[in-house]
């Protein structure tokens, strides 16, 4: 069980090397465990449980003796700030992406894949960003790829520090980001079915009620203090204002590759990119395609 355990760990994080990379320790730490030589110390055991984002149980990897013996104790690793703090090895084929929109052009394929920025999913394996990239490492055949994984739930519940975001994301991955967490809020709204109001001591039918919207505790977020949700968005990611935040999706939605990059590697500012471009400076908001470019 340990062995099958271990085996599926290292396929997870994507080699031993990488694993040993990540757990701090050598190679031959590793290959010990493999062969049975030495057992894997409960530090590491947690550290691979963490790492996997939890894929790998602790418990399948230590002594069944030292469960016994810790099974009326809690051992949890902190949620805050995870997923921007670590990369992730990935199973391409769990990954649930649509279908590629952009073509590749020789630029993309002139980068090497070790040199790719890392994709993003979020807590279901759905990809949030780097849809050329994720094309690429299926076009050559790979089995895993590094990926973000990044919880939509905790990130709506403030559990995330948005200068992980500033420092770790480019301005368009910060936007996709943003338009994931709309999506996942939108999505978690809902009509009451479950309570029959009364007027005049006369029921009214779920019928007479579906105008009626409640949201789920999660997107409740938004509306502390009477913030609205765009707000809330821009403050999670690190935008600083929601007219920031919205021009920056204007800039990802509507402007040119060479733009996006300019904006990515801050050599433009968001306000003046805003201003150069003609479909964002006009009114020509349905003419505007998803150039998203990863």
């Amino acid at each position: 069980m340990q062995e099958a355990m271990l085996d599926k760990a290292i396929y997870n994080l994507g080699s031993v090397k990488q694993m040993a990379k990540k757990l701090g320790i050598h190679r031959e730490h590793i290959y010990a465990w493999i062969k049975g030589v030495s057992k894997i110390p409960l530090e590491y055991a947690l550290q691979i449980e963490y790492l996997t984002g939890g894929e790998i149980n602790w418990k399948d990897l230590v002594p069944f003796h030292l469960v016994q013996r810790l099974k009326h104790l809690t051992l949890q690793l902190p949620k805050v700030d995870l997923p921007p703090c670590e990369l992730v090895y990935v199973a391409i084929e769990r990954i649930k992406s649509a279908p590629l929109e952009w073509p590749i052009d020789e630029r993309d394929k002139a980068i090497l894949l070790h040199k790719q920025r890392p994709i993003c999913l979020d807590e279901k394996h759905r990809l949030i960003f780097g849809e050329k990239v994720f094309y690429l490492y299926q076009c050559s055949a790979k089995k895993t790829i590094p990926a973000w994984r990044v919880s939509l739930a905790d990130l709506a519940n403030g559990h995330y520090s948005s200068e992980l975001f500033v420092k770790n994301f480019l301005i368009s991955e910060r936007v996709a980001l943003g338009m994931a967490l709309e999506n996942f809020l939108g999505n978690r709204q809902g009509q009451r079915s479950d309570l029959i109001l009364k007027v005049k001591n006369q029921p009214v039918t779920t019928k007479k009620l579906s105008k009626v919207q409640l949201m789920n505790s999660d997107a409740q977020v938004s509306q502390r203090k009477n913030r609205p949700l765009r707000g809330m968005i821009a403050a999670r990611l690190g935008f600083g204002s929601h007219f920031t935040y919205q021009n920056a999706k204007k800039i990802k939605l509507c402007a040119g590759t060479e733009l996006i990059d300019q904006v990515d590697q801050e050599k433009i500012s968001i306000s003046k990119a805003t201003k150069l471009c003609p479909a964002l400076s006009g009114q020509k908001k349905n003419a505007c395609k998803a150039n998203n470019r990863q």
